[in-house]
């Protein structure tokens, strides 16, 4: 590395919240030796789950938890197979459910999850939208407008698709709290040139998950930065900044799936920070509503109060 590049840690240090960072899974968040991570009963989907993140981060982490069912989404079935077979061999009495799906499509969604009622007898417990699309970089000017939509449609308007069937299917008493865990990135809150329908696709997305949590507050939903971490959706000009495992993202996500995570319903975090020191900052954070959207300066003026309720639907 030349002297004038920035170290491999650089971005996992620029968003860092927590003093400490880590880029490999360590106790607080392994399913594999912490037991309070159990999901014991649950039934899991995740989108994205045939390649990277999803095949090799997330489901086998659930797998290890102990989750009762784990369904597997992605276009190609029979990428899914090896994925199962993953799965069986870490958790032999794990049920497994793989299913095509093509997140942008509303209709192919909905028989997703009509498999996970007629395979289980009931709705899902944890949503994973880990679907994702990246094919380079183009500045606004000359991005390909195909290309830009495609983005857009996988990166933001699947996810929307996604966690609608999901609340649309989650009954009355649900057996266990349900959460939805949409896998961001810190790009949506970067400005990152030739960047910009990746970056405004998951700027979004945080936005998506403010909603669902402030319009179903008995869901909790997060969005989750996954580290730089070595897939096929990397692009060459963040490849001397990967490091972050999968081992990382996948504990990570079973501890937001977790009651002691339920507090950060509404908010982004990244899978870098330190989950006691998260825990630690609980206070502080909901007091100043922080790891949320927001637009910073000094605006407007008290002149009465208005009942937001009014509007809830």
């Amino acid at each position: 590395m030349g002297s004038n590049e920035p170290p491999r840690d650089y971005w996992v240090h620029q968003w860092k919240y927590t003093p400490t960072v880590h880029r490999d899974v360590y106790p607080a968040i392994d399913p594999r030796t912490n037991p309070a991570l159990s999901q014991a009963g649950k039934i899991v989907v995740v989108t994205g789950a045939s390649s990277g993140i999803g095949a090799e981060g997330l489901a086998p982490a659930f797998a290890h938890s102990g989750a009762s069912a784990i369904v597997l989404a992605a276009r190609r079935l029979d990428n899914l197979r090896a994925v199962e077979s993953r799965l069986a061999a870490i958790n032999p009495s794990v049920k497994t459910l793989s299913v095509a799906t093509d997140v942008t499509d509303a209709e192919s969604v909905a028989r997703l999850f009509q498999s996970v009622r007629d395979a289980f007898g009931r709705s899902a417990d944890v949503l994973v939208s880990n679907a994702g699309a990246l094919q380079g970089l183009s500045s606004v000017r000359d991005a390909d407008p195909a290309v830009w939509r495609r983005e857009i449609d996988v990166n933001l308007h699947g996810p929307f698709l996604l966690v609608r069937e999901f609340l649309r299917g989650l009954p009355t008493n649900p057996p266990h709290k349900p959460t939805f865990v949409a896998i961001s990135s810190s790009a949506s809150v970067e400005i990152v040139p030739g960047l910009g329908n990746y970056c405004i696709a998951k700027g979004a997305l945080n936005r998506l998950v403010e909603f669902v949590a402030a319009e179903n507050p008995h869901v909790s939903a997060v969005a989750m930065h996954p580290g730089i971490i070595s897939t096929a959706m990397s692009i060459k000009e963040f490849e001397p900044f990967e490091g972050d495992s999968m081992e990382l993202v996948g504990g990570m996500t079973v501890w937001l799936s977790g009651e002691h995570a339920r507090w950060l319903t509404g908010r982004y975090i990244g899978v870098n920070w330190d989950v006691d020191e998260l825990v630690a900052s609980k206070e502080k954070v909901l007091e100043r509503d922080e790891l949320k959207v927001a637009l910073k300066g000094s605006f407007g003026e008290q002149v009465g109060t208005l009942d937001t309720k009014a509007y809830k639907v």
